[in-house]
């Protein structure tokens, strides 16, 4: 439980200085908030699943498949995000479709083999990632619409 806890508190940390200057406070902190909950969706994947190496296997080529995924579309379908042209560090013309969102999607066990419970945090975090990426004006809706339909895709990968 502490490695989980110190993967958020680094993913937390590290991507505070991504958030623009012309952001309000407000926006600054749904943006770092995102990162949080797209680091617990895959953490609690990875560690409530099973501890095999087949299923550590299986994770690296889902998240790796959603990688590649995020990376084709953003690449070949350029679009405008909300808070061009002061995105920070981020690419102001990467807004389709939400990598964060696609992980977190990609995480979900839409088989429901983990439990009702599991699948419930699961969703929970997919949207609050979602929020969070809105409200922090990284993307609008058509972003976040296809982040999920990707990481649908590519979580079917089990």
């Amino acid at each position: 439980m502490k490695r989980v806890f110190a993967i958020l508190v680094c993913s937390l940390f590290l991507n505070v200085g991504s958030a623009s200057a012309q952001q309000t406070t407000a926006q600054k902190v749904a943006d770092v908030a995102s990162y949080g909950t797209w680091a617990a969706a895959i953490v609690v994947d990875v560690t409530q699943g099973p501890h095999t190496k087949g299923a550590y296997v299986t994770a690296g080529v889902r998240y790796g498949a959603t990688a590649l995924a995020v990376a084709a579309v953003k690449h070949y379908f350029p679009s405008k995000r909300p808070c061009a042209p002061a995105c920070g560090v981020d690419n102001a013309y990467s807004n389709i479709p939400s990598g964060h969102v696609a992980f977190t999607v990609a995480a979900i066990d839409w088989n429901g083999q983990r439990g009702a419970r599991h699948l419930g945090v699961q969703v929970a975090l997919a949207a609050g990632t979602g929020a969070g990426r809105w409200l922090g004006f990284k993307h609008d809706w058509k972003g976040l619409v296809t982040g999920a339909i990707v990481g649908g895709l590519t979580g079917r990968i089990r």
